[in-house]
């Protein structure tokens, strides 16, 4: 496989770095899924992130495409009810995501 890449044949290199590509990506998320676990978050107000910050901290991932939302990541060891039902009075929206 090593010297597929290091091959001066370019299509070989080019299928070598995909299929390594998808495979690096296939096992991370596999990885990540096992041991986060993923929420879609929409809350009520604006404001809401800065309330919730030090509670949050390091475990909120906005995306570019969606607007007023982000994704939560809480280990799967975390007391999720615990640190849910802190805030739910603020959120809108809280469901299950998992990442593919």
């Amino acid at each position: 496989m090593l010297s597929a890449y290091l091959s001066r044949n370019s299509t070989l290199k080019n299928n070598f770095k995909k299929d390594t590509h998808r495979v690096f990506r296939e096992k991370l998320i596999i990885f990540i899924n096992e041991k986060y676990q993923f929420y879609r978050v929409k809350p009520k107000e604006d404001t809401f992130l800065e309330k919730y910050f030090k509670l949050l901290n390091g475990k909120v991932y906005k995306t570019s495409q969606v607007r007023g939302e982000f994704l939560l990541a809480l280990e799967k060891t975390d007391d999720i009810k615990t640190l849910v039902g802190k805030m739910e009075n603020d959120i809108e929206v809280f469901e299950n995501f998992c990442l593919e």
